[in-house]
């Protein structure tokens, strides 16, 4: 089992216990949008892990491509695992709120996503 696999898996459950004693209602929409974006950005951060791993053998302009594949494909993750956390902000005092955080950050990738293919493009 992958590391952040386990990690989800152990908030997972810290929800579950949550959920049961009615406590998770009473949550701001910051708090669950805090917790969603430590878990999308852990795993992006270890994919950006494998990345410097698979592409060390790589020089120049052919290890910044790899590099660059790999990163696009962390943020494509990152930005998933925003959106599937997008459904907790229904348990939260301020919805509305919490969705639009959520989506900030979520089109704030989008750009960043871009702009690194553009920067894959022109390798």
């Amino acid at each position: 089992m992958k590391m952040y696999e386990k990690y989800l898996l152990e908030n997972q459950d810290r929800y579950e216990n949550i959920q049961e004693m009615g406590v998770i209602a009473t949550l701001t929409a910051a708090a669950v949008v805090a917790g969603i974006a430590k878990v999308a950005h852990f795993i992006f951060t270890m994919a950006e892990r494998r990345a410097q791993k698979a592409c060390r053998n790589y020089r120049g302009n052919e290890r910044v491509s790899c590099v660059t594949r790999y990163k696009v494909n962390a943020m494509k993750l990152e930005k998933s695992k925003l959106q599937s956390g997008m459904g907790r902000c229904a348990q939260t005092n301020d919805p509305n709120g919490c969705k639009q955080k959520l989506q900030d950050k979520v089109e704030k990738l989008d750009r960043k996503i871009e702009k690194e293919s553009l920067t894959l493009q022109s390798v």
